[in-house]
């Protein structure tokens, strides 16, 4: 893998080194994850998603939702800890059960740089 720990922050990650953290901290909500770590995975599931959903009518449409479904929860525990990296508390996680609204309020959160050592939320 990479010489950082699991729990650290992999800054100015590659997208290679973005996915294979991703995978290897699924269901990991405790530690940090960079703004790169965060985006290029991001990335990485939306262009998966939509070629699966564009493959074939019928059924990319059903690999799409459950490739989709099958992600939530590692993508939720990278969020998790995206938002520590940025300076907030993983609580707001709950604004994703609020609306729509919720979550691009939180994937603005995932857009500030790193709060370093000194954040609060420190795992």
């Amino acid at each position: 893998m990479d010489t950082h720990g699991r729990d650290a922050a992999l800054h100015d990650a590659t997208l290679g080194q973005a996915v294979q953290r991703f995978f290897a901290n699924a269901f990991r909500f405790q530690g940090r994850a960079s703004l790169s770590e965060f985006w290029w995975v991001f990335l990485a599931v939306a262009l998966v998603s939509t070629a699966l959903g564009y493959s074939d009518r019928q059924l990319g449409t059903y690999l799409a939702a459950v490739f989709s479904l099958v992600m939530i929860v590692p993508f939720l525990a990278l969020f998790s800890r995206r938002l520590p990296d940025a300076g907030f508390s993983p609580i707001m996680l709950l604004l994703l059960i609020v609306s729509v609204l919720g979550g691009l309020i939180l994937l603005g959160m995932a857009l500030f740089t790193s709060a370093g050592e000194e954040s609060t939320w420190n795992n």
